[in-house]
This record gives C-alpha cells, sequence and structure tokens, in this order.
C-alpha cells in the first residue's frame, strides 16, 4: 500500500519522537538531585495525596528553601506551579504500583535521590538508602523531562519544516538540538527549564504558522496562551512577550482595527493564563505580583535569592569555564555565521528571536543568581538555545537545496561533535560532580566566586571524574568513561541513519509541511 505524502511526514514524525524519547528516557538520572527539583515534587505529591498547594513537609537538610509564609501560615513553594501540575499524573502512578512493591524486585537499587533523607551524603559514605519507596517514587517522577524534552525536539521539527519546506533541513536540525545542545543533558533532570523551553517553542511555532496565513487570529491566540503556560513554569518566560506581540504587528506600523486582531488575541491568551498565576499568587500571599521570593527580606538574602547587580558576568555567562553558553553550546557559535541568510529570508521571527535572547542574556547577567546554582552550564538560558540555533536552518536548507555534499557532511560531522560533547555531560552526573568537588575544595554551597572562574573545576574537562549519570548506566554498574564510550556507539548509528536519509531528496509538499 502507497503511503500518501501527508501519512509519511506524520510517521517521521513519530518516528523522531519515539526514537528520542526511548535515548532520553534511558539515559536520564532517575530520580531528584536539586532543591528546586525537589520542592516542585513535593508541591506535585501534595496536589495528590492533599489536594493542597502547600508543602507540609520541608527538605531536610535545607529547610528553609523553595518554600515561603503563606497568608495562612502555610508553606508554599516559590516556583512555578505548572510542572507540578502536569507531573501530579507520574506522581499519582507511581503511588499507585509502589505498594506492590515493585522496586524491590529490580536487580539494582533505584538510584537515590540526594535530597530525601540525606540520600546522596548516605551513599558518599556507603550507609543503606532509607525510605526506599520515596526514592523508587521519585524514580517514576524523574522520567517526566524525558516526555517533555522529546516534545521540545518534535517542535524544532514542525518549526524547521515550517520554515524551510524541507524535511531533510528538519531532520538535521533536530537532531542537532535534541542530542547536540544542554537539551540532553536537562531532559534528565527535573528542573522545570525544559518544560518552559517547550512552551515557549509552541509559542514560537504559531507565530510563525501564523505568518503564513495573517488571518488566523486562533493561532494568535495559542501562541499568546502557550507564552502564558510558559511564564507560569518558569516566570523568566515573560521576557520573551514583548517581541513575540511585537512580531504580531504590520510594520510600518497603520492603524487599523484589522491589524491589532491579531496582537490583541496574543495578549487575550497570555493573560488569560496569567490572571490565573495572579489569582494563584494572591490566594497564598494576598498579592498577585508575590511569588514567595520576596515575603521575607531576611530569608531571601539568607538563601542568596536573585537581586540586581551590574552585569560584569556576562563574560562568564557567555564563554566562562562553569556557564558559558558558547562552550556548553558550541553550535549556537556555529549559528552565528548563518544569521545574515535567516535576516533576508525570515526577517521578523529573526528580529523577535534575538531580540528576545540578547534581553535574556542580558537580564541573566544583572542578577545575583546568574549562575543558577548547582547545575550543566547557563541553566537560565536554556530556553533560548532552540531559537539561537534556528539560523542553521537557513545554512542546512542551502546546503540540501543546492546538492553540496561537502556541505551536507560538515553540517553532519559539527552535529555529531556537538552530540559527543553533550554524551561526554550525560555520561556523568553533574550535581555529584559538584557536591563532590565543593568537599573536596572546601567551597561553600553557593559561594561560587572561585569555582566560575576556575578551569580547573570546570566540568568542561573535569566531569568524568564525577559519578556515573545515567541510571541504566548505574544499574549495569558502568563507569562515566565506559557510559560515554557506549553513548559514543548509539551516536555513530545514529549519525549513520540519519545520513541515510538525508540522501534521499524528498522534498515536503508546502500544504503538507503546513498542515501540522
Amino acid at each position: 500500500m502507497k503511503i500518501s505524502c501527508g501519512k509519511r511526514y506524520h510517521l517521521m514524525t513519530l518516528l523522531f519522537g519515539v526514537v528520542l524519547l526511548i535515548v532520553y528516557a534511558l539515559t536520564c538520572y532517575g530520580g531528584l538531585r536539586s532543591p528546586d527539583s525537589e520542592i516542585v515534587f513535593r508541591t506535585a505529591e501534595s496536589l495528590v495525596t492533599r489536594h493542597q498547594w502547600d508543602v507540609p513537609n520541608p527538605v531536610e537538610s535545607w529547610p528553609e528553601f523553595g518554600l515561603a509564609t503563606g497568608i495562612d501560615g502555610k508553606k508554599y513553594s516559590v516556583f512555578g506551579p505548572l510542572q507540578s501540575i502536569l507531573a501530579a499524573p507520574l506522581v499519582a502512578f507511581g503511588k499507585a504500583i509502589n505498594p506492590t512493591p515493585w522496586y524491590a524486585e529490580l536487580t539494582f537499587t533505584v538510584p537515590p535521590s540526594h535530597l530525601l533523607d540525606y540520600g546522596f551524603d548516605r551513599a558518599l559514605k556507603g550507609m543503606p538508602i532509607s525510605h526506599l519507596d520515596g526514592h523508587a517514587l521519585r524514580f517514576v517522577t524523574g522520567f517526566f523531562n524525558s516526555f517533555v524534552s522529546a516534545a521540545s525536539a518534535i517542535m524544532i521539527w514542525w518549526i524547521a519544516v515550517a520554515l524551510w519546506n524541507c524535511v531533510r533541513t528538519a531532520a538535521t536540525l533536530t537532531f542537532m538540538y535534541a542530542l547536540g545542545t544542554l537539551a540532553w543533558p536537562y531532559s534528565g533532570t527535573f528542573f522545570s527549564e525544559p518544560l518552559a523551553t517547550f512552551f515557549a517553542l509552541s509559542s514560537l511555532y504559531f507565530l510563525i504558522r501564523w505568518h503564513h496565513t495573517q488571518d488566523r487570529w486562533a493561532l494568535a491566540l495559542c501562541a499568546g496562551f502557550s507564552l502564558g503556560l510558559s511564564t507560569a513554569t518558569h516566570i523568566t518566560s515573560i521576557l520573551f512577550v514583548p517581541f513575540f506581540a511585537a512580531a504580531f504587528l504590520q510594520w510600518p506600523l497603520k492603524i487599523r482595527v484589522r491589524d491589532f486582531v491579531p496582537i490583541s488575541a496574543f495578549l487575550a491568551g497570555l493573560c488569560v493564563v496569567l490572571a490565573l498565576l495572579g489569582w494563584y499568587n494572591y490566594a497564598r500571599f494576598g498579592n498577585p505580583l508575590e511569588t514567595g521570593r520576596s515575603v521575607d527580606p531576611v530569608l531571601a538574602e539568607k538563601l542568596h535569592y536573585g537581586h540586581w547587580i551590574a552585569p560584569t558576568n556576562l563574560p562568564q555567562l557567555l564563554v566562562g569555564p562553569a556557564k558559558g553558553l558558547l562552550l556548553f553550546c558550541p553550535l549556537i557559535a556555529v549559528a552565528i555565521v548563518f544569521w545574515p541568510a535567516f535576516f533576508r529570508t525570515h526577517r521578523r521571527i529573526a528580529i523577535a528571536i534575538l531580540a528576545a535572547s540578547l534581553i535574556r542574556i542580558v537580564f541573566i547577567a544583572s542578577r545575583s543568581d546568574w549562575h543558577g546554582g548547582f547545575c550543566l552550564g547557563p541553566r537560565y538560558l536554556v530556553a533560548i538555545i532552540p531559537m539561537l540555533l534556528l539560523p542553521l536552518g537557513s545554512g542546512l536548507h542551502r546546503a540540501f537545496s543546492t546538492e553540496r555534499l561537502a556541505w551536507i557532511r560538515c553540517a553532519l560531522a559539527a552535529g555529531f561533535l556537538a552530540a559527543v560533547q553533550q554524551a561526554y555531560f550525560v555520561s556523568t552526573e553533574i550535581f555529584g560532580y559538584l557536591y563532590l568537588t565543593r568537599l573536596q575544595t572546601a567551597i561553600e554551597n553557593f559561594r561560587f566566586g572561585t569555582v566560575h572562574d576556575s578551569w580547573r573545576h570546570s566540568p568542561l574537562f573535569r566531569q568524568l571524574n564525577g559519578p556515573t549519570g545515567p541510571w541504566l548506566a548505574n544499574a549495569l554498574e558502568l563507569r562515566p568513561l565506559a557510559t560515554w564510550m557506549c553513548l559514543l556507539i548509539v551516536l555513530v548509528c545514529l549519525v549513520s541513519l540519519l545520513y541515510g536519509f538525508v540522501r534521499l531528496p524528498r522534498p515536503l509538499p508546502r500544504d503538507n509541511a503546513e498542515g501540522t
């Protein structure tokens, strides 16, 4: 039976999603490693078990962190609520299967979550892990971002098809983003950045689709609603709003009612979510703009919550040994070459994402918590990585449209090398590495001064000294170097399959590309 072009396109979309989901799930840490993630999880657990937003049990080793006292005297999370809501089904599933108990029948012990009953300290000292059912529950919930990151990769696929109408360009760009950037290491965490990135990409996708039609206000509404969801996940996503909104205006600006319908729809979708977020904050703290971080200024200073500083850390955020965007995602540096071509073909989209990205970089550099705490690379810039990568699509599209085999091979080689670096990051657990580094150097938890300036402790070169990252590698008792080598074999297979695919010139008709 002959498969139509539209069906073939959707089958390819499904194939990409399934393959990436498998890769992400098998290389996931399997549990929770950061205090931020633990608070988000405990909020989700409270929603499932108590149907309440407050968190009755703070983190044992750091009881003040991530919680603020509400007007009713209860403790509430200072982090965005959406990830807790969406992770609740996984928590409920974990609680439903835990009584079996499935985790006791495994041939390996589920990885310990660091913040549950001093899990990391116990593992480090060789002590038995207590509350195994709690670690098993976090193990199940820890796969949340595997699904989210695979969905973000599919969103990049859809965006690339919408922009260039070429499945070969889309496939290569999707591979580069999914396995050649921090999207891969962060898929194994329970940080909120992957989910915020997914909704920001969804908003961008609807914006691009609207530019193809110019008359579908529903697309503008969806773009605003998606960006609102991103903001409800991570508050810094609000920085995208003015630039995405401006992209819905006709330039030069004319005072005509119909020209303001799209931006009005965009803002309406955005305001629906922001209104709910404001109500959520008001119900907890009596102020729709209060997230909880400034409820107690003394505690906020003690916990090193962010405050304004001069953006002197900008070089560290771009090329620093611990948080440098261009060093942890070198494909973004390669993409700089193709910005002129991207501007020529998609001017308004290029201006919107470049302006939003630059403002975000300066904004983060102007905050005292710019480093993002214990994490891999520039955590607070993860949301703009796929957007800064899009200009690569212009170069890829030119290579495929002119059938320049040398360019195609160079592009795949660059993607492969970038993926090798990310596989290196994935093979080791960054949180364990940083904790061990702190113990060995007697560096205080968030006093990062020398660490961020030091190449000696940079994860770029020293991360293999940490514990093994993926849960499957731990189950197989593989060391970080052996894990990295295994991941390289997987990457060689995937790149070989991708090379075979892109050698088949099968452009996708625009009506099918835009019908996603």
